[in-house]
């Protein structure tokens, strides 16, 4: 799933991959892409509603910055169910973002980001990739978890409805919103339908590097955590009435459906 180093590694904030995580949780998916990604190839931003979740992937990212190969990462805390919540999330594409420290390092213990001089104004009008693992446990399904999670988790962090399936319409028809922000239009942008550039601007160049038929695909631009087998049909429905033409399901190791993965 990673964009190719030639085409994102790049010192300019302007020009990188845009990935959003909502429901954060302790930040691990946006650390993990950071470090795993290509050098300084990506703005990643992590969103939670809860303010000690925020706290918690603050410490982790100061803890773990130098790992982070150049990448710029940044956690809000947010309601994804505010109905403002599209143009928030956009909102922070385009203010002024903060260079990495040169040296890559933190001080050992620190639990404190330091805020480096903001030195480039990123113009960018959407993002690239959406990926969330949201509550997705029912309700029914609580007492039958093993004790290590139920015991350590907040309930607030994996508990969604009766079905567990809340979270997923209402993020895949704001993904399409973010992937697909009303002022994206070729008369403001320096790409055009018959530029060079048209294809990586539109996301139309980049392939999977996972699954089938990887000289047709696109990258993906939606990817869900699941909760199973159980919720595949409903959450490819979801995904498909928001407007994604393409919809697969990931399998992890232990031949089960984990992720719902799609593409406009």
């Amino acid at each position: 799933m990673a964009p190719s180093s030639s085409c994102y590694a790049t010192s300019s904030p302007s020009q990188r991959f845009n990935i959003l995580d909502i429901c954060t949780g302790s930040g691990c998916i946006p650390l993990g892409l950071a470090s795993a990604l290509p050098s300084k190839s990506c703005n990643i931003f992590g969103i939670d509603i809860h303010p000690k979740a925020i706290q918690l992937c603050k410490e982790n990212e100061a803890k773990n910055r130098s790992l982070l190969n150049g990448n710029w990462v940044q956690f809000h805390q947010a309601d994804l169910l505010n109905p403002d919540a599209v143009n928030i999330f956009l909102s922070w594409l385009q203010v002024k973002v903060p260079q990495p420290p040169s040296d890559g390092t933190v001080s050992p213990g620190s639990h404190v980001i330091k805020t480096e001089p903001f030195t480039e104004s990123q113009e960018v009008s959407g993002f690239d990739l959406i990926v969330s693992n949201p509550p997705y446990i029912a309700y029914s399904e609580f007492e039958t978890l093993e004790p290590e999670v139920a015991q350590w988790e907040d309930p607030k962090a994996l508990l969604a409805d009766q079905e567990g399936l809340i979270f997923y319409p209402r993020i895949a028809n704001m993904a399409m919103e973010l992937l697909h922000p009303g002022r994206r239009t070729w008369g403001t942008s320096s790409a055009s339908p018959n530029s060079n550039n048209s294809e990586n601007y539109l996301g139309l160049g980049r392939q999977w590097r996972n699954g089938p038929d990887l000289d047709k695909v696109k990258i993906p631009e939606l990817v869900f955590e699941i909760g199973g087998d159980h919720q595949v049909d409903s959450v490819m429905s979801a995904v498909r009435d928001a407007g994604f033409s393409r919809v697969e399901v990931w399998k992890d190791l232990a031949d089960r459906a984990r992720c719902i993965v799609s593409a406009r």
